[in-house]
């Protein structure tokens, strides 16, 4: 009798454990299951990899979100919902308006689409990946007291980082606020729709190189979307992802401290830069905050300066550059201004301004030049080159005369008579050509009225063809040529090197709509660049460009293309570049190894 009560409660224990396992297999399998979906993948993998045992959430830089996250209207189904968000933090996007609407308005009409459609791309993007971008690039949800009128730090005006590099100005084309989540939109959805296109930069199932030194590789079409719209892990997709992971804002309503998030992510981080786990001291960088910098500067220096800013709260740029630019400049300036430190009195600028300059000077000296031209208002060119050119003497000349100072002395007219004048309009003249007596054409053509360059340079190209053309009273070819031409015709004209104008325009949108034109702006400037795409574009093979002008061009991080490829062969055979390959990507060696070869950036 006890052995058969024996085998009953033993019969039923092992039932019990059956189903008890039968149960557990089950929930293995549901759990299974649920990390197919892209989320839950991207979870997993980062509580293994870290090796974080907590619930919050663990970044991936392989994974920034996931593609029903990138176009969800779950946490903002209309532009209601926005305006209450923003009214509820009191962000100074609640009052802003343009064209008698609301921000809230032109964030939900960017985001789907009802504005920002061109080209056959029409966004559908989850208008809390627009916000968080806002927060990222300006701070606009958490800055409070912000005049959004008077926008004295252009928060409202390059409100998405749209066209807007640290050592440039921002392209005034994307200025204002309902046109930066316009085009910031249709650049995400562009860089979404592209990201499964072989030919394309970012390409969904292979590793990118980030500007911050990190192997990345893009696992689906939201992350190469946002990688190639800020090209950084840190601080920038990993700001994009905290905000709208703590925010619940993808499809996941769950909500999280963010400093909660930072203290379990932040930490993981391993760069050069490093992280502070304490508040850098104000008066440990007295010295710092105080010493002048000029555009173009780089160094140890002023990633200390860009961390204590930031850490401040005035240095909201996506990552740390280590290069002293516009955007640094305004937030050092900010900080001083609201800590009432008053700029240093110097005599500087008024020695450079009674120094004599000589065309073609190349020079640290130079660049500070540029600077004081640039604080009195009257040197607008985007970067300080520290090159002493046309632009600079002019610029010096104005500053001149405002001050009282005796100008230089006018140019003379060449020695030669009217009918002389005649002579050289009456020339075939060879673009490209250099010599005096192109020097003496451009004069006469000054004093008619029509060559209005700031000095006479001796070289035939558009601009002097251009002001012959006018002195003879004719049009050019490219004045005749509208931007009204189609894309078929546009592809059959022929172009020069250093052609300006709508023909050039019409050109680069016609190529940037095929996907070959991938500048971030509209130039109406026939160089290095536009004549890459026009041969990729036409099907023809790459041009070879002479170094000397890859030497003097425009270059831009995160270029990833043929001139780049063979700039740095250029730079390689004058001993300046000893990468190991030419890869064509233009990154910080390839920058370093440009200063080195020309001297400055």
């Amino acid at each position: 009798m006890n052995y058969k009560k024996f085998y009953l409660k033993f019969s039923i224990l092992l039932i019990i454990f059956n189903l008890l396992l039968g149960g557990l297999l089950a929930v293995f399998q549901l759990t299974k299951s649920d990390t197919n979906s892209d989320e839950s993948q991207a979870v997993s993998a980062n509580k293994e990899v870290l090796g974080v045992s907590t619930n919050i959430p663990q970044f991936s830089q392989n994974y920034i979100m996931s593609n029903s996250t990138f176009s969800s209207t779950r946490a903002f189904p209309n532009a209601q919902k926005i305006q209450d968000y923003l009214s509820k933090i009191q962000s100074p996007l609640a009052t802003y308006s343009e064209n008698n609407q609301s921000a809230a308005y032109w964030i939900w009409a960017a985001s789907q689409g009802i504005n920002s459609s061109n080209s056959g791309v029409s966004p559908k993007i989850n208008p809390g990946v627009i916000l968080a971008y806002l927060e990222k690039e300006q701070s606009l949800l958490s800055i409070r007291g912000y005049d959004v009128q008077a926008d004295s730090e252009n928060r409202i005006k390059a409100a998405m980082g749209y066209g807007c590099p640290d050592t440039s100005k921002c392209d005034p084309e994307y200025n204002g606020f309902a046109n930066q989540v316009k085009w910031a939109s249709y650049q995400l959805q562009y860089n979404y729709d592209r990201s499964t296109k072989s030919n394309f930069s970012h390409v969904v199932g292979k590793t990118i190189s980030t500007l911050d030194g990190y192997n990345v590789f893009l696992s689906n079409e939201a992350t190469a979307a946002n990688y190639r719209y800020t090209p950084h892990v840190y601080w920038g997709n990993y700001n994009l992802w905290k905000i709208i992971t703590a925010n619940g804002w993808g499809v996941d309503s769950a909500t999280w401290s963010q400093s909660d998030i930072d203290k379990v992510n932040v930490s993981k981080i391993d760069t050069n830069e490093g992280f502070d786990t304490e508040k850098l001291k104000p008066e440990d960088y007295a010295t710092l905050v105080n010493k002048s910098f000029n555009i173009g500067d780089s160094g140890g220096e002023i990633i200390l300066l860009q961390r204590f800013l930031r850490q401040q709260g005035y240095f909201t740029y996506s990552e740390i550059t280590g290069t002293f630019g516009n955007i640094t400049k305004n937030a050092l300036e900010n900080y001083k201004k609201d800590k009432n430190i008053a700029p240093a009195k110097v005599n500087a600028c008024t020695d450079l301004y009674n120094k004599t300059w000589t065309v073609g000077q190349t020079s640290d000296e130079v660049k500070a030049l540029q600077e004081c031209l640039r604080s009195d208002k009257v040197f607008d060119y985007p970067v300080s080159t520290g090159y002493f050119g046309p632009v600079t003497k002019a610029s010096l000349e104005k500053i001149r005369n405002k001050n009282g100072q005796p100008a230089p002395a006018p140019i003379q007219p060449p020695q030669v008579a009217t009918d002389s004048c005649d002579t050289l309009k009456s020339i075939s003249w060879q673009a490209g050509e250099r010599s005096e007596r192109v020097k003496a054409l451009q004069q006469c053509l000054r004093i008619a009225g029509t060559f209005t360059y700031p000095e006479n340079t001796g070289y035939f190209g558009p601009l002097t063809q251009e002001a012959l053309n006018k002195s003879k009273g004719t049009v050019s070819f490219q004045d005749k040529v509208s931007a009204n031409l189609s894309c078929d015709q546009i592809k059959t004209q022929t172009f020069e090197y250093g052609e300006k104008g709508d023909r050039v325009k019409a050109l680069q949108q016609c190529m940037k709509d095929a996907g070959f034109f991938t500048w971030p702006y509209i130039t109406g400037y026939f160089g290095s660049v536009t004549q890459e795409s026009y041969s990729k574009w036409k099907g023809r093979n790459i041009p070879q460009i002479d170094c000397a002008e890859l030497k003097k061009g425009e270059w831009q991080y995160g270029e990833q293309s043929e001139r780049v490829k063979q700039l740095q062969g250029c730079m390689r055979s004058a001993g300046k570049f000893k990468f190991t390959s030419d890869t064509g990507y233009f990154g910080d060696v390839t920058k370093k190894s440009l200063i080195d070869w020309r001297g400055y950036f």
